[in-house]
């Protein structure tokens, strides 16, 4: 237990004032004192004493870690563990500006990123460059983490999911501090931060994912024909998107399906379209979106609007309508399987039972692949990738 003021004085001459002796642990989630914990938290205080590498081990008990001996006006780079906690390395430039440090408990939501520099100004050298990154704590910007990107060039951090950040590069031998810009993680990865040779900085983050279901190009004339979009937000958060899909063929077009959406972290769109009478055109899928940093982008899918078979009893109609019996997500994934699955046993009859050369047992998984392309199981890159390679391993093997 500490039991020290919290805070002391010096002097210079005729004038003195008083400064901190104590750092405070904070849960960073509700900023409660770190005081009921089942085991000691603690902390290693890393500083430049000189040209010489300083650190200082404390533990406390009650959230209150004394700083008796540790310089008042110099920067410092704080770890704290503690039970029930992710670890932190907080950067305290002095401890007459921030006298707290805010650590995130384990079974909050974060997200993990690495976070690197690529400097083109040089005025921001990794080695004394220090990430600082804030978050807003009872109405005022407190640090949560930072440290020196290093030989590396880059910051792990973990932060609290979907929460609003603040981002400061500052050099610690000029004092030069810039504002990265805000920043609200939501999924892990690496982040860059670039500084132009004219010295602006820029947080590089990444575009929305966009995926459309089903994968292959095209969908049945029928009148309840499924389509799924789904835009997962990457790094920035969403302003708006749509999705929009439009019906073409050589004489018309028209827009089958229009939303507009406002969530930040994105979504599945499954519109229902009525093709039935559409056969011999194709539909376009349009998703636009833009970013609360005012990156705009538009992702684009077209599929071709084939007939269906006559007989509903027939084996393609009967195979080809085997998906409206599996949900949409995991349409793809089971048909590929069963695809590749069936190939592969085919295949091994072929070996079975006849004598046949390689290249037979290779025609026999393309052909099988190929018909499954038919009836829009797999797409027809998978049969044309498989016949490429048929060709190329059987001119290796005849020597061509």
């Amino acid at each position: 237990m500490v039991n020290e003021p919290a805070s002391g004085n010096t002097s210079f001459g005729p004038f003195s004032f008083e400064y901190p002796q104590n750092l405070t642990i904070k849960n960073e989630s509700d900023t409660q004192l770190l005081d009921n914990l089942s085991e000691p938290v603690t902390l290693r205080f890393y500083y430049e004493n000189g040209s010489t590498a300083e650190v200082v081990e404390r533990q406390t008990s009650n959230g209150i870690a004394s700083l008796s001996g540790l310089p008042v006006d110099r920067s410092f780079v704080v770890v704290a563990d503690a039970p029930g906690y992710l670890p932190r390395r907080i950067f305290v430039s002095s401890l007459l500006e921030q006298q707290s440090i805010y650590l995130l408990p384990s079974s909050a939501q974060h997200v993990e990123n690495l976070l690197t520099l690529q400097d083109y100004s040089g005025d921001y050298a990794p080695d004394e460059t220090v990430l600082i990154i804030q978050r807003s704590i009872n109405g005022s910007w407190e640090t949560v983490q930072g440290d020196y990107f290093g030989a590396t060039g880059e910051y792990s951090a973990q932060l609290a999911y979907n929460v609003r950040h603040r981002m400061i590069l500052r050099n610690t031998r000029t004092g030069d501090q810039k504002v990265v810009g805000p920043y609200t993680p939501i999924s892990d990865g690496t982040k860059n931060i670039k500084v132009t040779r004219e010295g602006d900085i820029e947080l590089v983050l990444d575009a929305p994912r966009v995926l459309f279901d089903p994968s292959v190009g095209s969908v049945s004339a029928v009148s309840n024909t499924q389509l799924v979009v789904t835009v997962d937000n990457q790094s920035s958060e969403l302003r708006s998107w749509s999705v929009e899909v439009i019906y073409r063929n050589q004489t018309a077009q028209e827009t089958l399906f229009l939303t507009n959406e406002t969530s930040p972290e994105g979504g599945t769109i499954s519109p229902a379209l009525d093709l039935s009478e559409r056969a011999g055109g194709n539909v376009t899928v349009l998703v636009n979106y833009t970013t609360e940093d005012g990156q705009t982008g538009q992702r684009s899918e077209t599929f071709i609007v084939r007939e269906t078979f006559a007989n509903q009893y027939s084996l393609l109609s009967v195979l080809g309508n085997i998906g409206t019996m599996i949900p949409s997500p995991n349409l793809s994934i089971f048909t590929t399987f069963i695809a590749i699955i069936v190939s592969v046993l085919a295949a091994t009859g072929v070996a079975s039972a006849f004598r046949a050369s390689t290249e037979l047992v290779g025609v026999t998984v393309v052909g099988t692949l190929a018909f499954f392309s038919i009836i829009n199981w797999i797409g027809v890159p998978i049969v044309f990738v498989s016949g490429m390679s048929l060709i190329a391993f059987a001119a290796l093997r005849r020597g061509l």
